[in-house]
């Protein structure tokens, strides 16, 4: 009988996993699985340190658990500055599209402990069936509209609390640098404007591509804002002009009675920075020939002619109630 082959990958996720346990994350404890460390770097293609934290991660995923900063300190017996220096070793294998985050409801509401990872499923299962590693695509976005809806996700994603709010500014701001390939939107948006009023703008333009005339901002400005005069200020701003959306010539404000009633549509300026972009917000209706307008049609009075008219009215006239009996009587006779 043939003999497996063995799995040496999942081999040194176990060894790196299990001796890197109350480790503290000195550098000597690390001699003990360098070996290992190569094997899953190589593997992965890489970095040993992207490997170390990518082993921890996925050896919690195959338990069943999405480790967040508080568990990975607890399995290393570490402070948690200690892996706040390595935030960016977890940011790359994000951005690669090896690791997932999530917000971490059963977390307080902290920037460090918040975020819950899990390794790419893919990846999990090319391991668990000893296969090579697979090719993992990165999200490019190629168009204006593939930015847009990103940003809009992020917006969202505060919206639903799956960011605090510091987080929603780090990635929303580093998303926002993308625009930069498209010049038109990006000289709207890198106007002197708050990242609020960015947020704003931007929740705007998405809900106006897929088809909204007026947007109601109410729910943004209340996630954008960590108080409810901070959120009042702000919708107030935008009611009486002083905000620079309105001043800019970006955004335009619609009358309401309250301000939470408050709804604001897309300027031409900005409707027209869209389009130089190739995104179309209004569509111009085509030109029928022959076409008929209502305002077109000249008014006619319609009736019946003479002759029948007089009919209609014998007939009518004979089927009143007291004609109508008078008419059975003299039929009886």
């Amino acid at each position: 009988m043939r003999k497996p082959k063995q799995n040496i990958i999942l081999q040194a996720i176990e060894k790196i996993y299990s001796s890197s346990k109350n480790s503290g994350l000195s550098t000597s404890s690390t001699l003990k699985f360098k070996n290992e460390l190569r094997t899953v770097s190589n593997y992965l293609g890489v970095t040993q340190n992207e490997a170390f934290f990518f082993s921890l991660i996925i050896a919690e995923n195959f338990c069943g658990n999405s480790p967040d900063m508080a568990d990975l300190c607890k399995h290393l017996n570490t402070n948690a500055l200690k892996i706040v220096a390595h935030m960016d070793v977890l940011n790359r294998l994000t951005q690669r599209g090896l690791l997932y985050s999530k917000s971490a409801g059963r977390r307080h509401n902290d920037f460090v402990v918040c975020r819950c990872y899990m390794i790419n499923q893919e990846i999990i299962l090319a391991i668990m069936h000893n296969c090579e590693m697979p090719v993992i695509e990165s999200q490019k976005k190629d168009t204006a509209l593939e930015t847009l809806g990103t940003l809009y996700q992020i917006v969202e994603s505060r919206m639903e609390s799956e960011l605090n709010l510091m987080e929603f500014r780090m990635k929303f701001s580093e998303e926002v640098e993308e625009l930069k390939k498209f010049p038109s939107i990006y000289s709207i948006v890198n106007q002197d404007l708050s990242i609020t009023e960015r947020s704003v703008l931007i929740w705007v333009i998405w809900k106006s591509i897929i088809g909204s005339k007026r947007v109601d901002i109410e729910n943004p400005a209340r996630s954008l804002y960590t108080t409810a005069s901070g959120m009042v200020t702000f919708l107030q701003s935008l009611k009486s002009g002083a905000s620079k959306l309105i001043q800019n010539d970006l955004l335009e404000c619609h009358e309401a009675r309250f301000l939470n009633d408050i709804e604001v549509g897309l300027t031409k300026k900005t409707s027209a920075a869209l389009a130089k972009e190739g995104i179309i917000i209004k569509m111009e209706l085509s030109k029928r020939e022959g076409l008929i307008l209502p305002d077109k049609i000249n008014e006619k009075n319609l009736f019946y002619n003479e002759r029948e008219a007089i009919q209609l009215e014998a007939v009518r006239s004979v089927l009143e109630e007291e004609r109508y009996f008078e008419l059975i009587d003299r039929l009886r006779q």
